[in-house]
């Protein structure tokens, strides 16, 4: 689609890249993100690209860090504007009334919600999956998150436990 005369692919190198990065990204983001999602080193390249992209009308700056695709700009890809609902907005800041509150510690609400988990598994005749891939999984994640201690050793605990569960039990 041509908008203004321009298309695309008479764009330079650096705005089509910047754009099609940007689109990517869901239509909107800040331009170190958008120079890593470009494989574009230099990010001043990037401001650069935008600074003419705005000039354009393909892009507009919502405040001093983030950058957002226009209509015009999702036209080059023959695309519809972003919906209003599914554009992305700059959290709320809780108030102080919701941060004074006390809460669990999402650690310890998540460790409660996997030993509910475990109970409810246990007390039903027949697991939902195998025994072997449970305990497979939890080792390999446990691999994976070696280097977040606490993940890893809970995960190697899970592993454990469906390894003895897998095993019969030994009786004198």
């Amino acid at each position: 689609m041509s908008i203004n005369g321009l298309t695309l692919d008479k764009l330079s190198d650096t705005q089509r890249e910047t754009m099609i990065a940007l689109r990517s990204m869901g239509g909107t983001g800040m331009r170190r993100n958008i120079a890593n999602a470009a494989g574009i080193k230099n990010v001043r390249l990037v401001t650069l690209a935008l600074g003419r992209l705005e000039v354009y009308g393909f892009v507009d700056q919502r405040n001093d860090r983030l950058w957002k695709c226009t209509e015009e700009g999702l036209g080059l890809f023959n695309e519809p504007a972003i919906p209003k609902l599914q554009a992305r907005e700059t959290p709320a800041i809780p108030d102080q009334a919701a941060l004074s509150k006390h809460s669990e510690p999402k650690s310890m609400s998540a460790r409660g919600e996997m030993q509910s988990e475990l109970q409810r598994l246990m007390k039903r005749k027949e697991l939902p999956f195998a025994v072997e891939d449970a305990a497979w999984l939890c080792r390999s994640l446990s691999v994976e998150f070696s280097d977040m201690p606490s993940v890893s050793g809970l995960l190697r605990q899970m592993a454990e436990y469906w390894r003895s569960v897998h095993e019969p039990t030994k009786h004198p």
